[in-house]
């Protein structure tokens, strides 16, 4: 979705309100929503929160009443929508079609959620500008902020966190590896459907012994020190180089910009995944050749 943003150079954000409950039930399925109180039986009219397939619904309402714009002057995710313009003098245009596209459906936005007419505005937990995507400094503050994991669950609200910003940490499976192994301590038979008797659970090693917290703290540096993504541009030349190590593979994808007179290759995305364990016995050249395989098909819609 954002590389649609490669060249632009203003952005306004919008963000619609309630959401959900700006889309009426059809009549005659309001029954479907009943739910059961001490008043009484009651149904809704606006299609609530909560719903299975509620967020489906909108993104197919809201793709509709933009589809002129979509990929074009604006991109949608759910109640966010990001305005974009490679040329300046276009940008207000842009803003007032996409406004009147929101008024003939009946969409309301959250004015003190908008942003109009900048150069940098964030969006879908990133930070976005002009020369790329970085990471939201909020988010980097957070990882920051983290203390060590104390139990399992912990363990995986932090690693839930970080693997939603993969493309932006390089090798980030391989430096995480010891932390997601530590998620296969601690299960058994019984959790995952198997019935077995309780003595067959193995404890998770919490604390974190000290290997364990060095490879904590270095998946919080690499969130610290990620760099900037640049945007993918189709008429620019592409590298794409891989590594493999014994319980991981990984590559990076970059193209050349010129920066100060000179020509730079500069990342516009990492990608990064923990070898199964039949992978883990292949030989190197297998390893090396599957860190290829794996990246040409992640990165397959570039070439």
């Amino acid at each position: 979705m954002l590389d649609w943003l490669q060249g632009a150079k203003k952005f306004t954000k919008l963000d619609c309100k309630d959401v959900y409950n700006q889309v009426w039930i059809k009549g005659g399925d309001e029954w479907k929503t009943a739910f059961r109180t001490r008043f009484g039986l009651f149904e809704y009219l606006a299609m609530p929160f909560g719903l299975t397939n509620a967020p489906a619904t909108f993104q197919a309402f809201i793709d509709k009443a933009l589809r002129e714009f979509l990929d074009i002057t604006c991109v949608v995710y759910l109640d966010d929508i990001l305005i974009f313009s490679k040329d300046e003098s276009d940008h207000e245009a842009y803003v007032q079609q996409v406004l009147t596209a929101l008024q003939r459906y009946n969409l309301y936005l959250k004015i003190s959620k908008c942003s109009f007419n900048t150069i940098e505005v964030d969006f879908l937990r990133f930070r976005i500008n002009t020369e790329g995507i970085f990471m939201d400094p909020e988010r980097i503050c957070a990882v920051e902020e983290w203390l060590p994991p104390q139990d399992i669950h912990q363990l995986q609200v932090f690693l839930g966190f970080a693997n939603f910003f993969p493309r932006f940490i390089k090798n980030y499976s391989q430096i995480a590896a010891p932390l997601l192994n530590l998620l296969k301590t601690g299960k058994n038979k019984k959790e995952i459907g198997v019935k077995v008797r309780q003595t067959n659970v193995v404890p998770a090693p919490f604390p974190l012994s000290k290997t364990a917290l060095e490879v904590f703290k270095a998946v919080k540096e690499a969130f610290t020190s990620a760099l900037l993504l640049r945007y993918f541009d189709e008429n620019k030349p592409m590298r794409v180089k891989t590594d493999a190590s014994a319980f991981a593979i990984g590559g990076i994808l970059t193209q050349q910009f010129e920066i100060d007179g000179y020509l730079h290759w500069l990342p516009v995305a990492y990608y990064s995944k923990k070898l199964l364990d039949t992978e883990t016995r292949y030989g190197t050249s297998e390893q090396e050749l599957l860190a290829i395989v794996e990246a040409m098909h992640h990165w397959w819609h570039y070439c």
